[in-house]
């Protein structure tokens, strides 16, 4: 009996950090993508300026 509510314990507590972890990284997407999409717009319009300094930015990092 002790080890099925260890299991079940288990269980619980690795279905929380699953969806936890789900909404973070859905976060983390959210916050990302108009960077991305920001960048890709910059680098289609072809302002050899602004490319070369995302290069710089990204570079630095």
């Amino acid at each position: 009996m002790q080890i099925e509510s260890f299991i079940r314990k288990v269980v619980g507590v690795g279905k929380k950090a699953v969806s936890w972890s789900a909404r973070a990284i859905k976060r983390v997407v959210k916050a990302i993508a108009p960077i991305i999409a920001w960048i890709g717009k910059v680098l289609l319009s072809g302002k050899r300026w602004i490319v070369n300094l995302v290069a710089k930015v990204t570079g630095a990092m």
